[in-house]
């Protein structure tokens, strides 16, 4: 996955894709994030999450989702077939 994300995120400035997930051995989600926020903790750094609507419109659901909700922000990327209902979040098309 961090290959993929170097490969469409390399190019541009200001943004540094995270080797860690193979690192957390977890079946939660905030224990990977709360590693991420460790290792960012004494940076000044925007945190961001990469998601599809189906999986952003579902973190209230998560384990500890105010943690992942407090440190950060959600960019969604439309899935054809789900509601779009978090208006409030940046939306990112790709092609």
């Amino acid at each position: 996955m961090a290959e993929m994300c170097k490969i469409m995120f390399g190019p541009l400035e200001n943004i540094i894709v995270s080797e860690l997930d193979g690192d957390v051995q977890s079946n939660y989600s905030y224990e990977f994030l709360q590693k991420i926020i460790e290792n960012f903790d004494d940076k000044k750094v925007e945190l961001y999450i990469i998601g599809c609507t189906d999986v952003v419109e579902q973190i209230d659901k998560w384990k500890n989702a105010d943690l992942v909700k407090n440190n950060f922000g959600f960019i969604k990327a439309p899935r054809p077939g789900y509601g779009d209902n978090f208006d409030s979040y940046p939306s990112v098309y790709c092609s």
